[in-house]
């Protein structure tokens, strides 16, 4: 996959209230195979695999 279409994927992630999606990765995660199923399905569906943690660190501020 390019940066463009991780860039493009991550900008069509699904934009619902926090607790919606919390309970989407739980029904997600309980019907997946495994891990792998779980991840795979997740990133189809364009849900973070956890919703309340942001999907990068801000950056440093410089001194």
């Amino acid at each position: 996959m390019t940066v463009e279409e991780k860039s493009l994927q991550r900008s069509t992630e699904v934009d619902a209230p926090l607790e919606q999606q919390v309970r989407a990765v739980r029904a997600v995660a309980s019907a997946a195979k495994d891990v792998n199923d779980c991840r795979r399905l997740l990133d189809m569906l364009g849900l973070n695999p956890r919703p309340h943690v942001p999907t990068a660190p801000e950056p440093r501020a410089e001194r």
